[in-house]
């Protein structure tokens, strides 16, 4: 396996990574803001973002550190190509479809229950990113199983 095919199973691993914890991170604040501070959800819902945090925070510093890697290597031409930027226009569009049923999905809620705006948000920017990091992720690796 070439250096190039590692690097970029590494950045499909680190953008996996990422993806997971930030949507842990944010659904599990989400879930906070939802039940009451004594019930047991909302202490299972801390350690949950709390988790999600820490696991982001990492995942933050794994992708610094595969970008000095590909630097290193001298790869950004190589990983950054026309297939991979197709990809990423991919994702993007996902993104932007599950954004628009999320948004759809979050009107018809609270036209019949009341529901923090904050928390509206914060749900349509949890559905936008982690929905274009997991279709990027998909998308990728439905197109190694291609090739």
């Amino acid at each position: 396996m070439s250096d190039i095919e590692k690097l970029i199973r590494n950045r499909s691993r680190v953008t996996l990574a990422m993806g997971t914890t930030f949507a842990l991170w944010q659904g599990g604040q989400i879930i906070t803001k939802l039940v009451p501070t004594t019930s047991e959800a909302y202490g299972l819902a801390s350690v949950i973002v709390t988790l999600g945090a820490i696991g982001y925070a990492l995942a933050a510093i794994a992708f610094w550190i595969y970008f000095r890697k590909v630097q290193k290597a001298n790869a950004g031409c190589l990983i950054n190509d026309d297939w991979a930027r197709h990809i990423r226009g991919l994702a993007i569009q996902y993104g932007f479809f599950y954004l628009l049923g999320a948004i759809a999905l979050m009107y018809a809620y609270v036209q019949f229950w009341t529901l923090p705006s904050d928390i509206v948000l914060q749900f349509c920017i949890l559905v936008a990113v982690s929905s274009t990091i997991f279709s990027y992720v998909w998308l990728e690796k439905k197109g190694d199983a291609s090739q």
